[in-house]
């Protein structure tokens, strides 16, 4: 377990202590890395790559954080001789995932994630989940100002966020938040699903790349023996 956070067009906040807040979920390692308007955090459980596995990485004019694990991310190295690897963790292997195959990226994958790729080519920031959503990511979007966290407590500790009276009486009426949060502007990703945010003109988008009933509604292949 890992946790990741990020900001956009924030100065004034404390960073250390969205850091803390999170710490419990990444104790062995905390960076925090700062760029122009845009501010990345990772607090690391360290447990593949020990030595070389540490975040946010750097490639060219990309930049990663990850929670989670790519089980198959050896496997999928064999498509990706083209990149010189500096490390053994799933986490380089999933940028240069994205670098080649773009979002074709989450066909290959086997794996339980949350992360997000900073694109300084594109001007862009890509936040994408798991399929089954095992990896929690929230996020806060308004009036030009865009931060994300591994759990909403990283959001209330350094945001000041209204209840959102609605969703808290649709929470009671049927017992879990569908589609909302109990915070006004503040939005979790769905499983299966990425987000795009262009950071010129701050429009954003949110596409589902896996739905578990679309997979079921194809037509099945029938096994030959």
């Amino acid at each position: 377990m890992c946790a990741i956070a990020g900001t956009v067009n924030f100065n004034n906040l404390n960073l250390e202590i969205l850091k803390n807040t999170l710490l419990h979920r990444g104790p062995n390692q905390q960076n925090i890395y700062s760029e122009k308007n845009v501010s990345l955090l990772h607090n690391r459980l360290s447990i593949q790559d020990i030595e070389g596995g540490h975040q946010p990485f750097f490639y060219k004019n990309y930049c990663i954080i990850f929670n989670g694990e790519i089980y198959n991310h050896l496997e999928l190295r064999s498509l990706l001789r083209d990149f010189s690897f500096s490390s053994h963790s799933d986490t380089e292997t999933l940028l240069y995932l994205y670098i080649k195959f773009g979002y074709e990226m989450f066909d290959l994958i086997d794996g339980m994630f949350a992360f997000c790729i900073w694109d300084k080519s594109q001007n862009k920031m890509i936040l994408a989940r798991d399929r089954a959503g095992k990896k929690p990511l929230y996020y806060y979007l308004k009036d030009f100002s865009f931060c994300f966290a591994s759990e909403l407590n990283g959001l209330k500790s350094v945001l000041k966020l209204e209840v959102d009276e609605e969703a808290i009486q649709s929470y009671l009426r049927c017992g879990f938040f569908y589609d909302s949060t109990p915070y006004k502007d503040v939005f979790e990703l769905p499983n299966g699903s990425y987000l795009e945010l262009d950071l010129g003109d701050f429009s954003i988008k949110c596409e589902k790349y896996f739905d578990i009933y679309d997979l079921y509604t194809k037509p099945k292949e029938k096994l030959s023996f």
